[in-house]
């Protein structure tokens, strides 16, 4: 099965089992042996049940329906993370014999979506979610983004990530001249399992206005289990919640300006000896980076962050969506301490920062008591820092 974007650069194919859907873009600037065809997102399996695969593509390549077995899906192309999605759509399972393998086919821009198997064919369109309550089971919850946006929705993003910072679902808002000329609002929404985890949500504006109401009458809606728990009162640039909302998690965001290589950060939890976030800078002339975190309210974090670029930098650390740090410059070593952090009575604090050679493999360490007792120990380096 093979479908091909309206303008012929982008190919999604798909075959039996070991040959599952992929989706290739064409890249002009692109000169090795693949004849300018790259795969964007990951291989998209059937997660142990599929056989066949039969897809459609959008117009714009950025939406894929397919189907594996009897179950149908809709993606959609995440570029931010490389990613194909999935959609809130939900289809009944199709049935059909052995001798007879789905077939689906969707309309230009993947809202009708035809499925036929043996000697039915099933007709469904996708309809809009506002003001609808959900479909989830009754052990996840339902989460639900709406927003209109201004003039430039392409000066948004926003992503929901789990309490392991994997990204569920989000990116930049797409620039869709048709949207904008009938002012209707994106719904994003997902049905998330309930497994003692904590989600959180962040949006971002690369200019700082909002979206309302220099550029439009925008506006945007954050719902979890069908109530209203964020919207846009007082958006400029970031908003950050923890989801679901607790009085235990507060929600911590790093933002770096100029984030190179050659420099790094760590986010500490010293309560639990353990490291919320890691992060390297990856760009040669620098990046604009956010990071986001729901963290303990009442523990102790410390922030590292090593510069050996020697570029200057700019960092804010906001916590409760109120910047508690600002500094800007070159430093070579940057630490905050966030909430209380002092030791307890008879205690000390250690502390111990390590900038290895070109062969960390090679590097470790212990702290042991007098008893020899082993209390920390790290020989885990893969990469130089």
């Amino acid at each position: 099965s093979m479908g091909i974007s309206s303008d012929g650069s982008v190919l999604a194919v798909a075959g039996f089992i070991n040959y599952p859907a992929r989706v290739y873009k064409y890249n002009n600037n692109n000169n090795n042996n693949n004849n300018g065809w790259q795969q964007i997102g990951e291989d998209i399996n059937g997660d142990g049940a599929g056989w066949y695969y039969d897809l459609s593509l959008s117009s714009s390549g950025s939406v894929l329906v397919v189907a594996y077995s009897n179950i149908v899906k809709v993606l959609t192309y995440d570029k931010l993370t490389n990613k194909w999605l999935d959609s809130s759509a939900n289809f009944p399972a199709v049935n059909y014999t052995f001798t007879a393998y789905p077939i689906i086919v969707a309309s230009a821009d993947a809202v009708t979506v035809a499925a036929k198997a043996d000697d039915k064919v099933d007709v469904y369109r996708l309809e809009s979610q506002v003001n609808k309550t959900s479909n989830c089971k009754g052990d996840q919850f339902f989460f639900n983004f709406t927003i209109q946006p201004d003039q430039f929705p392409d000066d948004i993003s926003w992503l929901l990530q789990d309490g392991d910072r994997i990204r569920v679902i989000g990116g930049r808002l797409p620039h869709d001249e048709n949207n904008q000329q009938n002012l209707q609002p994106l719904v994003y929404s997902r049905c998330l399992e309930n497994n003692n985890t904590n989600y959180t949500f962040h949006i971002y504006d690369d200019y700082g206005d909002g979206v309302c109401c220099d550029w439009g009458d925008g506006s945007f809606t954050v719902e979890w289990n069908n109530e209203q728990v964020l919207n846009d009162n007082g958006f400029q640039s970031n908003k950050v919640i923890c989801l679901p909302q607790s009085d235990n998690l507060i929600p911590l965001l790093v933002e770096i300006d100029n984030f190179r290589q050659n420099m790094f950060f760590s986010l500490s939890d010293l309560n639990n000896n353990n490291n919320m976030m890691e992060e390297k800078g990856n760009s040669n002339e620098g990046a604009h980076e956010l990071f986001s975190q729901c963290v303990p309210r009442s523990d102790c974090f410390k922030f590292r962050m090593m510069n050996r670029n020697g570029a200057d930098v700019s960092l804010s650390i906001t916590q409760n969506n109120t910047i508690i740090y600002q500094q800007d410059g070159n430093n070579t070593l940057q630490t905050v301490e966030i909430g209380d952090c002092s030791c307890p009575q008879n205690h000390t604090l250690f502390e111990l920062d390590i900038t290895t050679d070109n062969f960390p493999d090679q590097f470790s360490w212990q702290l042991m008591n007098t008893n020899n007792d082993v209390l920390m120990e790290e020989n885990n380096y893969e990469d130089a820092n």
